[in-house]
């Protein structure tokens, strides 16, 4: 779900930044790497907080900040513009790496707990699944974002829309990325595997080993 929450903006990012706010391409790109410093620079404190609390809160802070950054899009389209994007691409990247990195973090705890169950090693097969599952939603997300655009909203990329079609492209935009995140909250907010488990499973690997 995060994998085609981050590709559907990645896909119509352009299309946005230039139909609806307006931007030059040169804007465009320079929002960009905004963007990524921003996620660069919130990486830190996001591990901080995993480290501070429990890993999986902190991921569900992270997307519920990302599907808030959205309704923020919707907002600010309404005036258009540099900064108003900017302010919006700064909130949106800063949440940006959160569920990604530790994500792979907790994916590494399934495994120490499945290796402290059952005794069997599987972190390639958990590993694989977890970058399978990713690339897979990436890949349907690509697809779903320019049939939403070319069919419910009927914006073409390069031709003069109609105000509609490019209304219709900012609700694809702000409102399908935000669903993703919301389903992810909702997916990960009852995780089993808290740091008191964390904790037993490190006792019982060690043990474990001692013996």
């Amino acid at each position: 779900m995060v994998g085609m929450g981050i590709t559907v903006t990645a896909s119509l990012y352009l299309f946005v930044a230039e139909s609806v706010f307006g931007l030059t391409d040169v804007q465009a790109s320079l929002l960009l790497v905004v963007f990524f410093l921003s996620s660069v620079i919130g990486l830190p404190l996001w591990m901080r907080l995993a480290a501070r609390t429990e890993k999986h809160k902190a991921v569900c802070i992270a997307v519920l900040m990302s599907a808030g950054s959205y309704a923020l899009y919707f907002l600010v389209a309404q005036f258009g513009g540099f900064w108003p994007f900017a302010v919006a691409a700064v909130i949106n990247g800063f949440a940006f790496t959160a569920p990604l990195v530790i994500g792979r973090s907790m994916t590494a705890d399934v495994v120490e707990w499945e290796l402290a169950r059952s005794g069997v090693n599987r972190a390639g097969l958990y590993f694989g699944l977890n970058a399978g599952a990713y690339k897979i939603g990436a890949s349907a997300a690509t697809g779903l974002a320019y049939l939403l655009v070319g069919l419910a909203a009927g914006y073409e990329a390069g031709a003069d829309n109609s105000p509609e079609a490019v209304q219709g492209l900012l609700i694809i935009f702000c409102v399908l990325p935000a669903l993703l995140y919301f389903a992810t909250y909702f997916a990960v907010r009852n995780y089993a595997l808290t740091r008191a488990v964390q904790l037993q499973t490190a006792e019982q690997l060690s043990a474990g080993t001692l013996t």
